[in-house]
């Protein structure tokens, strides 16, 4: 009974270890790494917060249009009080309180179209969000292509060095059997080495590009990165991985982005709204500081409680209407000054959105370009695996019947890797130009 337990134990304890080594899942797909990467971005954060405070900014200035109610009191103790024999004019105690009105009746518009102005500011910051956030989204989706291509470079190196050993452990066979040499040994034996190095060198790649993505959606920084290997490795005994990464396939990204049709950019495109809205506020604000120069018309009422009642020592009840006018008369060309440095600022935001959208369409149609080229280089490129994977098989055959030297074998493999590794590469560059073609656009279809 002992012994079962203590083979039970054991056998308990070695489970447990072995469970204990299983390296944690990194888990992401494109979609969420998108939603991370705007959820925890800091920067939109803050264009949010300014966007509110624009807005808040445009009601306190619509507020300044409307009529204005407040209560008035007021309190003043004064020791001596002219007198005149036995009459005195006034008290030593005067107090008066009650509401009063404000309006102002004219001012040629300068208070709504200031108003106007940072309502404008607001939808231009909105357009700002939106413009940011689209391109927070381009940089984490060349982050996420850059780690899935680094990926597939791994995969592609581990496939080659599972060649290299299954023919180094080929050639062992035939040195003992006698048709193969020792120098073929050695040599077999240095293009695992070199393989192994090339992985280790891709798994560094692979860790720096996770750092990246990690960074830039703010989840994940819990994980070690040191060691990252593909979850489809899991099984093949590769030692001591310290993460497991489960992201989207290059090919499963590129069957998604497949039939997308891009339109050009139009006034639409978010950057330029951000400049057009802010060429309007400016507008707006010119406008407004033009018509200071304009006289200002205000409505006057108030109802007060009084005491004394100018010279008696009485309470009572006094009511007031008028209105005032102020003109400028002289104030050293300030608020044309004013005015035109909006107008100047107007115009630089009106000629920088021209510019912004000769920049966008120009690079649009570079982007069109491009992506017709690796379209056709795809073609080729896969072609050029194919026959690369058959130049492989034969090149090896051929060894195997001492037709070649192991050297060919070695450079049919390094170019088969080559060819397969260009082909992801093209594979990621088509998802980088479709992405810049998507923030281009105005709409995607």
């Amino acid at each position: 009974m002992g012994i079962l337990l203590n083979v039970l134990l054991h056998t308990l304890f070695i489970i447990s270890n072995s469970q204990a080594l299983v390296a944690p899942t990194f888990h992401e797909s494109l979609s969420e790494a998108e939603t991370n990467g705007a959820v925890n971005s800091e920067i939109l954060k803050s264009i949010s917060a300014s966007v509110e405070s624009s807005e808040y900014q445009a009601k306190s200035t619509t507020a300044s249009t409307l009529p204005n109610l407040s209560l008035v009191g007021s309190y003043n103790y004064q020791t001596e009080v002219p007198s005149l024999g036995p009459i005195t004019f006034g008290t030593h105690n005067n107090y008066a309180i009650g509401p009063v009105l404000t309006y102002t009746l004219f001012d040629k518009g300068k208070d709504k179209k200031l108003a106007e102005s940072y309502k404008l500011q607001s939808l231009s910051k909105n357009a700002n969000y939106t413009a940011v956030k689209k391109q927070i989204e381009l940089s984490i989706r060349l982050v996420y292509f850059k780690t899935q291509y680094a990926l597939k470079e791994l995969d592609l190196v581990f496939n080659s060095l599972q060649i290299a050993k299954d023919q180094s452990n080929d050639i062992d066979q035939r040195f003992k059997a006698g048709s193969s040499s020792r120098l073929d040994v050695i040599q077999a034996k240095r293009e695992v080495l070199s393989y192994q190095l090339k992985f280790k060198q891709a798994q560094t790649k692979l860790a720096g590009s996770l750092r990246e993505l990690v960074a830039f959606i703010g989840v994940g920084k819990e994980f070690d990165m040191s060691r990252p290997i593909p979850k489809t490795m899991a099984q093949e005994g590769i030692e001591s991985p310290s993460v497991l990464i489960d992201l989207d396939s290059i090919d499963h990204t590129l069957k998604n982005f497949s039939g997308l049709k891009f339109i050009g950019p139009t006034e639409n495109h978010p950057e330029l709204k951000v400049l057009n809205h802010q060429n309007e506020s400016l507008i707006k604000a010119f406008e407004s500081e033009k018509s200071s120069l304009w006289p200002k018309l205000q409505l006057l009422a108030k109802s007060q409680y009084i005491y004394p009642d100018i010279v008696l020592p009485k309470k009572v009840i006094q009511n007031t209407i008028g209105v005032t006018i102020s003109i400028p008369l002289y104030e050293g060309e300030a608020s044309e000054s004013r005015a035109a440095t909006k107008l100047s600022e107007a115009n630089s935001s009106s000629y920088q959105k021209q510019q912004r959208f000769i920049d966008l369409t120009r690079d649009f149609f570079k982007g069109l370009d491009s992506l017709a080229s690796l379209e056709s280089q795809k073609k080729l490129s896969e072609k050029n695996v194919n026959e690369a994977k058959e130049v492989v098989r034969l090149t090896y055959q051929s060894y195997r019947a001492g037709k070649i030297r192991y050297l060919d074998v070695q450079d049919a493999n390094l170019k088969f890797l080559e060819a397969q590794v260009y082909d992801a590469q093209i594979e990621s560059s088509i998802l980088v130009e479709k992405s810049n073609l998507h923030y281009l656009s105005t709409e995607e279809k």
